[in-house]
């Protein structure tokens, strides 16, 4: 497998909403392949040659990290902070969040609902992906679909522009002095889904309630970012249906920036 860092610039702030995702602080790997199946489908008509792809496991993909001063920060679920490999930085999103209430107004007699939308600053920092993919993977295709994606805009009200980025740049990640596998001993940089009953390290759990629609969740138990594990499976590609039936596919398989 090769690994390629994709850099990418935000333009506007992510929007979420505590709805759906109760993490605010950060944007997963499940998230992103999504995305980019919504946005790989625009471009090309149908998404079934990067489904393919994971279903084959010839792709994975990280979650969102920051880039600073040519350091890159991972995220940690445990301690809700990005933090360097070596740990001897951190960027704490406490500076990056800001949470805002709003009240959503019936079209019918019902009473107007409160809720919680949370504002991350993207602008403040530089943002990156990782990306491990096999001889046979069109990674041009990949990049394209990131190109548009920063189009249309990742999050809530993409409509109102929140969420938009460019893609700056696709860089070696050995100029960053890190090791990325998909299997051994290293730390999660991508939610994990494992396949055997038992994984050895030191692990989080993170409860993820998906929604699909009025009404209508898929939920998860998963192993999530920042965990120190022994990877000995491929983890899942899990598909559930929407409610305009399509199949979509709901990405837990592992990365790992290898730990000295």
């Amino acid at each position: 497998m090769q690994t390629k860092l994709i850099r990418l610039e935000f333009k506007s702030k992510i929007i979420f909403q505590r709805t759906w995702h109760e993490r605010p602080w950060r944007m997963p790997s499940d998230y992103l392949v999504r995305s980019l199946v919504y946005a790989w489908s625009k471009l090309y008509g149908d998404p079934n040659e990067l489904v393919q792809a994971l279903i084959d496991d010839h792709f994975r993909i990280s979650s969102l990290l920051i880039v600073r001063r040519g350091k890159l920060f991972l995220p940690d679920y445990g301690t809700h902070i990005y933090v360097t490999l070596e740990g001897d930085e951190i960027i704490d999103p406490a500076e990056l969040v800001t949470e805002l209430s709003r009240i959503r107004v019936a079209r019918d007699m019902d009473e107007p609902t409160p809720f919680e939308e949370y504002l991350i600053n993207a602008l403040k920092y530089e943002w990156a992906v990782i990306v491990s993919f096999s001889e046979s993977f069109d990674l041009n295709k990949l990049i394209a679909s990131f190109r548009l994606l920063g189009d249309l805009g990742i999050g809530g009200r993409k409509s109102k522009g929140s969420g938009r980025f460019r893609l700056t740049s696709v860089d070696s990640i050995d100029r960053y002095n890190l090791e990325v596998k998909c299997k051994g001993f290293g730390k999660l940089i991508s939610r994990y889904l494992p396949t055997c009953k038992e994984v050895e390290g030191k692990i989080y759990q993170e409860s993820v309630t998906i929604w699909y629609g009025s009404g209508k969740s898929y939920s998860y138990v998963v192993i999530p970012e920042g965990s120190e594990v022994n990877v000995m499976d491929d983890g899942q590609v899990i598909f559930v249906e929407n409610d305009l039936n399509h199949r979509v596919p709901i990405f837990f398989r592992p990365l790992i920036a290898v730990v000295d």
